[in-house]
């Protein structure tokens, strides 16, 4: 059962229009991920978001996250309402708690990095850094399945993904499985040393649990609103990609204790062409639910080798999209804002 219950009578009803003590919204993200980390920071500093659900008696919360397995209790237990998982996390979760997927963050790759010249069939018996049940750890399973490897084949070295380069330089691993944008930045800083041994293609989506989307509808369309004003934010003006991506840096720091080496204007580059793939848009295509998509793919591979029960049912994974809620707001730019910009500093 949630934590959070602030029934309602209707989308727009006086139920959800308060007076009284605020109800506390919290979203879980992940400031280490490209573009959801800088995306979510522009939400974190939307006054229009933070004004409209403070008429419907809530405040906001984010939470960083180092991981999207992290998040996964936190929605079980009611602690967070909103979050941002990619594939394999996303993947697990829908099998343990009823989800509302919003919206799509990104279609880049995760990828296994290391030196140049290696294959994957190479990666037998070396070290190579992981993060468990991330989009990094699926595309290593992928990639060693291409090789007729399994993790059984190689050393997992549980690490960060912040960790990963440096583990890398400094001979600790072998090789690292990654997602954006730590794979892209090492590659792009040292391109004679380093390259793609592999790569799988990653999705990542803003999630609601779906007991919160039931009870205050019209409260998840502004969130879904604020997430559709911020990619409209970042294409108007170039600059705002900078901005968001200084906030992130910040978030990212006070997560991991340490300055990410990545610097502003590479990050911004590595993020502006994520979002680029996505049309500056949170809206999903209806093939992500079609029988050969990536994530039913994944799934019946993930089954296969055991990281997700075999009765892990396709109906759980495709009903979980909830298309109208993103593609409703969308249709009325005005009553949403989704034009009008109010960032905090």
């Amino acid at each position: 059962m949630s934590a959070f219950c602030l029934c309602s009578t209707g989308p727009v009803a006086a139920a959800e229009l308060s007076r009284g003590p605020q109800a506390e919204v919290t979203v879980a993200y992940q400031p280490l991920a490209s573009p959801g980390g800088i995306i979510v920071q522009a939400m974190q500093h939307d006054r229009i978001l933070r004004r409209e659900l403070a008429r419907r008696g809530m405040s906001l919360r984010f939470v960083a996250a180092g991981k999207g397995g992290d998040v996964i209790p936190m929605l079980q237990k009611g602690d967070a309402h909103f979050a941002t998982m990619a594939d394999m996390p996303l993947i697990e979760a829908v099998n343990v708690v009823p989800l509302s997927i919003i919206g799509q963050l990104k279609r880049n790759y995760a990828m296994v990095v290391g030196p140049r010249g290696l294959s994957a069939k190479d990666l037998k018996g070396k070290r190579i850094g992981n993060a468990f049940a991330t989009t990094g750890h699926f595309a290593l399973l992928k990639v060693l399945s291409s090789a007729g490897l399994s993790e059984r084949d190689v050393a997992l070295v549980p690490l960060d993904v912040n960790l990963m380069p440096d583990a890398l330089r400094n001979g600790h691993v072998d090789a690292f499985a990654a997602w954006e944008p730590t794979p892209s930045l090492t590659i792009g800083r040292n391109p004679d040393r380093y390259g793609a041994i592999g790569r799988q293609q990653s999705i990542s989506f803003l999630v609601s649990t779906r007991e919160f989307t039931a009870q205050h509808p019209e409260a998840a369309r502004q969130v879904a609103a604020a997430l559709v004003r911020a990619m409209h934010w970042f294409k108007v003006d170039r600059s705002h990609v900078i901005t968001a991506v200084r906030w992130n840096i910040a978030a990212t720091e006070a997560l991991t204790g340490a300055k990410p080496q990545v610097g502003e204007r590479e990050y911004a580059k590595s993020a502006r062409a994520d979002l680029e793939e996505l049309g500056y848009s949170p809206k999903m295509s209806r093939s992500l639910t079609s029988k050969r998509s990536l994530l039913l793919d994944a799934q019946e591979f993930l089954k296969s080798i055991g990281k997700v029960p075999r009765a892990a049912a396709e109906d759980a994974l495709i009903g979980s999209f909830t298309y109208d809620i993103v593609e409703d707001v969308m249709k009325k730019p005005t009553q949403y804002y989704l034009s009008r910009f109010d960032y905090a500093p």
